[in-house]
């Protein structure tokens, strides 16, 4: 293995020896800084005595003395005056040997940030009865000023401590010192104490990444190393093509993992080289991408709701998706975790509200290995065209004729946010279809020639321009036409002579055939105020005339543009209706009311076929205006005993028609009493009935005699009509009988008469 490995960092060497002209040793490890004799057994010295070597630092490798002689002072392991046995190997060294002084090695720091750990042993000699010696560590540049790093104590008598620390190589470096320096001893003798063993300062200017890498199920990781330099894949060698993201970067990722095996990586910076190794145990699941979208879906139902398929999505993922285990999830965390909870259950018909864009997670399961990738969902509403109108322009007689197509907008929009609604409008339905051609300044259309041009709408979805709905409407270059209005005359029964007009009567005449939801028909007291739009009559289908004979101006003008408009006139006269007294009528009073004849009085109204009865009204107002109609004039029943009711005849001769009044008075009438009757039960004049009497004279008395002055009935109001029975109820023979009928009411005298009883 050792073969394999220097053969494939000799071949990168060469690489990069050509590629970055720097000298690099082929021997992995080479960025990793060591200590030099770092348990001092070189020299090797006389330990029979058991007593110290004073050594020339240049016999002890790898390290100096600040000292002026020059002397390290190397001990065996020994218990010769408070001496101890070494920590690591036969030999240790003791700080000052004949003089205050450090000891120090320099170590090669081209590269800034790079960290040092060391560690060393550190005893106390045990000359003294008590107290600790105490070492500290300095570091910096060599000639300039060393810095403490940290200082560290140890008991006499406690044996060999093992310290430890850090240190971080500042800019601008490029050699480090590391000084011990005795700070004090136990014995308070500078040259007796602080000895020193096992000291190992290492630093790593290469791969700092954890190596060698065992992964499985991934395909990339993450790698750092210090310096400038590069990295190179052992293409030759590795299982599959791995890809270094940034090849000139310490940090960066490497991609690629897809088989099982070893890979193997080389990293070369401006001082060292280094290889990194990785072991895939098992391989990742290759997918295709790590974030993909279904195509978005319109509502197309408006019910609030759009639906999804995600399965149609693991084909963008995965090759041959049948060879994995898919799950869906709500969440990412519910994804990474299988948290039940946000499960998808039915993946094929997965809904979302309408606007809403969100993601859904699939878990690509095989063996142990996993991927979760991120499916992005988007569902919009479909823009609805709430109305849309003819748009029209005007025949302006310059052979240009401009429609603003946008006067549409607020009508296509309704109540919508118009903020997510885009309006395009076209020429044809296919231009529509398919967004070309688009009419660029809608705001200004020219028609081609007078007439009308169907234009096609289009709204769109502002965020998804496959949401949309067409329709269309016309747009116009028409002619206002008025046709002249006939003037009206209307007839008054007002003191000034002045009547109303249904001016809106002429509407007919004036459009002569035309749509009239096409046009505004206005009306006005001047010609200035027709041209001009202004003071418009606010009540023509009532409008009171300001003179007996008025003109008055009508404005036709189209519906959508009212600046297309034509103007004309007509005249409105007011004649006051002739109310002309009838013969008056009279009746008798029957139970508080009377009924008339009206008719009876036609004979007074020179009837002709040039003068006609329209009706009779019970009011002056409902004659004048032909309204209320007296239903059966033959048997008008009146409401009070002096009571006015009207005629309507309309002339052929003259404008208005003539009213004619007709009173009507109700009177009390002398009774009606019969000659006779017959109580022979067949129901017709079986009583002795005195018309009137009931009614009218609630407090009369009636009396009858036979012939030989025998009374035989009384009666009153209280008492049934006489049946031709005496007073103990029997039938009386024919006869005459006579009656005496007192009306108790002092405008009346008894009547007296006969009655004959015939059976």
């Amino acid at each position: 293995m050792m073969k394999e490995c220097l053969t494939i960092k000799l071949t990168i060497a060469f690489t990069f020896l050509f590629l970055l002209n720097v000298d690099i040793q082929a021997q992995n490890g080479d960025c990793v800084i060591t200590t030099i004799n770092y348990d001092f057994e070189e020299p090797q010295i006389d330990s029979s005595s058991g007593w110290p070597s004073m050594e020339d630092q240049d016999n002890v490798p790898g390290w100096q003395t600040t000292a002026s002689d020059g002397v390290i002072e190397v001990w065996p392991s020994s218990n010769n005056g408070g001496s101890v046995t070494a920590y690591s190997g036969s030999q240790y060294i003791e700080l000052n040997a004949n003089e205050v002084s450090g000891v120090y090695q320099d170590y090669q720091t081209p590269i800034e940030g790079a960290e040092f750990n060391y560690s060393f042993a550190h005893a106390a000699r045990n000359s003294a009865p008590s107290g600790s010696d105490i070492v500290g560590v300095y570091a910096g540049a060599p000639g300039g000023t060393l810095t403490l790093i940290d200082q560290y104590s140890t008991e006499v008598n406690t044996g060999w401590d093992l310290k430890t620390g850090t240190y971080i190589v500042p800019a601008n470096q490029g050699v480090t010192r590391f000084e011990f320096r005795a700070i004090s001893t136990a014995t308070g003798q500078p040259t007796v104490g602080n000895f020193l063993d096992a000291i190992e300062f290492t630093a790593n200017f290469g791969i700092l990444s954890q190596n060698p890498l065992t992964i499985s199920c991934t395909s990339s990781i993450s790698v750092e190393a210090l310096g400038d330099g590069q990295w190179i894949a052992d293409d030759s060698s590795n299982p599959s093509p791995a890809v270094v993201t940034d090849p000139n970067s310490g940090s960066t990722t490497i991609t690629g993992f897809d088989n099982v095996g070893t890979y193997t990586f080389a990293w070369t910076n401006q001082v060292c080289f280094d290889l990194l190794t990785v072991e895939v145990v098992q391989g990742s699941i290759p997918v295709n991408t790590i974030a993909a979208s279904l195509p978005s879906v319109c509502d197309e139902d408006n019910d609030g709701l759009v639906f999804f398929n995600l399965t149609q999505a693991e084909d963008l993922f995965v090759d041959n998706p049948q060879e994995y285990q898919i799950e869906y999830y709500m969440t990412q965390s519910a994804a990474d975790t299988e948290d039940s909870s946000g499960l998808i259950d039915s993946p094929e018909n997965y809904s979302i509200q309408t606007g809403e864009i969100t993601n859904v997670f699939l878990r690509i399961n095989q063996g142990d290995c996993h991927e979760v990738v991120a499916l992005n969902l988007s569902s919009y509403f479909i823009p609805k065209i709430r109305n849309t109108i003819d748009l029209n322009t005007c025949d302006n007689s310059t052979g240009v004729y401009v429609v603003d197509l946008t006067l549409n907008d607020t009508n296509i929009i309704g109540n919508q946010n118009p903020s997510t609604i885009d309006i395009g409008y076209y020429l044809s339905q296919v231009d529509a279809e398919n967004d070309q051609n688009e009419i660029t300044d809608s705001a200004n259309f020219e028609l081609s020639a007078m007439g009308c041009e169907t234009i096609f709408v289009k709204v769109k979805n502002s965020n998804q321009e496959q949401c949309y709905q067409i329709s269309s409407f016309e747009a116009c270059a028409i002619d206002v036409l008025i046709n002249s209005p006939q003037d009206l005359q209307s007839c008054t029964i007002s003191d000034n002579g002045l009547a109303y007009f249904n001016l809106t009567s002429n509407n007919t005449t004036i459009l002569d055939g035309q749509d009239p939801s096409l046009f505004d028909i206005k009306y006005f007291t001047s010609l200035d105020d027709a041209t001009n739009n202004t003071n418009e009559i606010s009540t023509p289908p009532n409008y009171l005339a300001s003179n007996q004979t008025q003109t008055i101006f009508v404005r036709l003008e189209n519906s959508q543009n009212s600046t297309c408009f034509d103007v004309d006139s007509f005249v409105i006269e007011s004649e006051k209706v002739a109310v002309v007294e009838a013969e008056e009528l009279t009746s008798c009073v029957n139970e508080d009311s009377s009924s008339f004849d009206l008719t009876a009085i036609e004979s007074d109204l020179n009837l002709s076929q040039d003068r006609t009865l329209v009706g009779y009204y019970s009011s002056l107002e409902d004659a004048v205006e032909d309204s209320n109609k007296i239903s059966n004039p033959q048997d008008f029943v009146n409401s009070s005993n002096v009571e006015t009711v009207y005629a309507y005849v309309a002339t052929s001769q003259q404008t208005c028609f003539e009213v004619y009044s007709i009173q009507l008075v109700s009177e009390v009438c002398e009774p009606f009493i019969p000659e006779g009757f017959s109580p022979n039960g067949d129901g017709i004049n079986d009583v002795f009935e005195i018309s009137g009497v009931l009614e009218n004279f609630p407090n009369f008395r009636l009396e009858i005699f036979s012939r030989y002055g025998q009374k035989v009935y009384q009666g009153n109001t209280n008492k049934d009509y006489w049946n031709g029975t005496s007073e103990a109820g029997n039938d009386l023979p024919t006869g005459t009988y006579y009656y005496v009928l007192d009306l108790n009411d002092s405008t009346s005298e008894v009547i007296k008469g006969w009655v004959y009883l015939n059976r």
